[in-house]
């Protein structure tokens, strides 16, 4: 907040603060003759860089967001291979033995299962 608003009261809204950093900048004596005398002159503008302040909050909230659903899909697998692995040591060794696997084969083939490998 300070960043963006530097010497603003962070009790400020964005807006006011931000129409606090667009607005001209006029503070030589040259501006302010020529202000009195009527002449036009370019004024110079401050500018903030609040749309890339914005940009990391939501570029923030979406890996979060990416970091959350990785963390659900990796339990899900987790469920999923946990789940095989139960269900194929409830098996006798003759079942087990007409799928093609052994005792010692039950990790690996959850394994598999599950994750893809």
């Amino acid at each position: 907040m300070h960043f963006l608003h530097g010497g603003i009261s962070q009790k400020q809204d964005c807006a006011f603060a931000a129409k606090a950093y667009l607005s001209p900048v006029a503070d030589d004596s040259a501006t302010r003759d020529n202000r009195a005398a009527g002449r036009a002159q370019p004024l110079e503008s401050k500018m903030t860089f609040a749309s890339e302040i914005r940009g990391f909050e939501a570029n923030l909230i979406s890996r979060i967001g990416a970091g959350l659903r990785s963390l659900g899909e990796a339990y899900e697998k987790r469920r999923m291979f946990n789940q095989t692995v139960r269900e194929l040591e409830a098996l006798d060794s003759r079942m087990l033995a007409d799928l093609g696997l052994s005792r010692g084969d039950i990790f690996d083939a959850a394994y598999k299962a599950a994750y893809g490998a």
